[in-house]
C-alpha cells in the first residue's frame, strides 16, 4: 500500500511541475536539454495527468514533436479525449475542411483528376447547411452517419474537378453511387408518380 501512495505522491508532484512549466509559457525543453522519457504526463488542453497510452502516437515524420513515452515513440501533446473534442470542433467549424482532404487522399488512390481546393467546396456548399437531395441537416460524428456532407462526382470519371463536385449527405451520396445511369432515376419517379 505504501508504494501506492508514495506513486500517488510522486505523480501529484510531476503534476505540479508540469503545470507551472505550461503556465510560464516558457520553452523548457530543446535540442541541448531533451525531454526524459516517462510513462505519465498532464495534458494540456485538461490538466490531468493521464498514463502514456491515453495519448496518441505522433507521426513518425515529425520526430522532434510531441514528448516521448517509455516505448520510444512520440506522443502528442492533448489526451486522446481533448484531442477528439479539438478535431470534432475544427470539422464543424470548417466541414469542407475535411472533405478537401479526403477528397485528395481518393483522387490520388484511385488516379482521378483533382483540381478543387477548400475554397471550391465552401462555395458550392448549400446555404442552409441541408443536403439538397433529401433535405436533412448536415452533422458530424459517426452516430450521424447518414447525414454527413459528403463530396460527390457527378460524372465519377471527371475527378474532383471544379464543375464536377456536389455537396450532398452520405445516405444521398450511398444511393447515388449504385446508379450509373440517371436517367433511372427519372423512371423510379414515373413509375412511383402513377401509382
Amino acid at each position: 500500500m505504501s508504494t501506492r501512495l508514495s506513486k500517488i505522491k510522486q505523480l501529484r508532484e510531476q503534476k505540479k511541475i508540469e503545470l507551472e512549466k505550461i503556465s510560464s509559457r516558457s520553452r523548457t525543453y530543446s535540442k541541448g536539454n531533451k525531454r526524459e522519457p516517462s510513462s505519465y504526463r498532464v495534458c494540456l488542453t485538461c490538466k490531468r495527468i493521464l498514463y502514456f497510452k491515453q495519448y496518441r502516437t505522433h507521426n513518425e515524420k515529425y520526430k522532434s514533436h510531441g514528448w516521448p513515452d517509455p516505448e520510444n515513440k512520440r506522443r502528442l501533446s492533448r489526451c486522446k479525449l481533448c484531442e477528439d473534442l479539438v478535431q470534432k470542433k475544427k470539422r464543424d467549424r470548417k466541414p469542407w475542411w475535411r472533405l478537401n482532404i479526403l477528397a485528395k487522399g481518393r483522387a490520388k488512390k484511385n488516379n482521378l483528376p483533382y483540381n478543387i481546393n477548400e475554397e471550391d467546396i465552401k462555395n458550392i456548399w448549400p446555404l442552409n447547411n441541408k443536403c439538397p437531395i433529401l433535405g436533412t441537416e448536415f452533422k458530424s460524428g459517426i452516430k450521424n452517419k447518414n447525414v454527413l456532407p459528403t463530396l460527390d462526382k457527378i460524372i465519377p470519371s471527371k475527378g474532383y474537378v471544379k464543375g464536377n463536385i456536389a455537396v450532398i449527405s452520405f445516405r444521398a451520396n450511398q444511393i447515388k453511387s449504385d446508379v450509373t445511369d440517371i436517367n433511372i432515376f427519372k423512371k423510379l419517379y414515373e413509375f412511383y408518380k402513377k401509382k
